[in-house]
């Protein structure tokens, strides 16, 4: 069983490290968003 690897640019990745940093979105929020499967996200 092979997935495909997402793959995201610079500027969504940057956006994401700032939500986290200003704690505006919690990580299990953006994992959601990013369609990370619940078992990554702790």
């Amino acid at each position: 069983m092979s997935e495909t690897r997402r793959r995201y640019n610079e500027e969504y990745k940057g956006q994401t490290v700032k939500y986290i940093q200003e704690q505006t979105k919690t990580v299990a929020e953006l994992a959601l968003e990013a369609g990370c499967p619940r078992q990554n996200v702790t």
